[in-house]
C-alpha cells in the first residue's frame, strides 16, 4: 500500500490561484477604502473650514457694522482689500 500524503501539481495550482484571486479582491476592497477615507476627510476638513468663515463673518459683522461694504456686498465699492492680511477678515484664519 502506497501512502500519498503530498499535494499534486494540479492541487497546488488551484490553491495558488485562488489564494492570488482572494488576495487581489482583497487589495481592490482596501484601495477603494483609502479613497473613500480621504475623500471623507477632506471633505469634513472643508466643513470646519467654511464652518470657521462662517463664525469669523458673524463676529466680525456684529463687531464692525461695515462689515458687509469691506467685503464689497453693499452697493457702495470699498478700497479695503481683504486678502494678505490686509483686513481684520479672516485675520485669524491658518491653513
Amino acid at each position: 500500500m502506497k501512502n500519498n500524503s503530498g499535494f499534486s501539481l494540479s492541487e497546488l495550482l488551484i490553491g495558488f490561484f485562488i489564494l492570488a484571486v482572494v488576495s487581489a479582491a482583497f487589495l481592490v476592497a482596501l484601495q477603494g477604502n483609502k479613497r473613500e477615507t480621504q475623500f471623507g476627510a477632506e471633505h469634513f476638513s472643508g466643513m470646519l473650514l467654511s464652518a470657521k468663515v462662517a463664525e469669523d463673518c458673524a463676529q466680525e459683522m456684529a463687531i464692525n457694522p461695515h462689515g458687509f461694504e469691506v467685503l464689497g456686498i453693499d452697493d457702495k465699492p470699498v478700497d479695503t482689500e481683504i486678502t494678505n492680511g490686509q483686513s481684520i477678515f479672516f485675520s485669524g484664519l491658518e491653513d
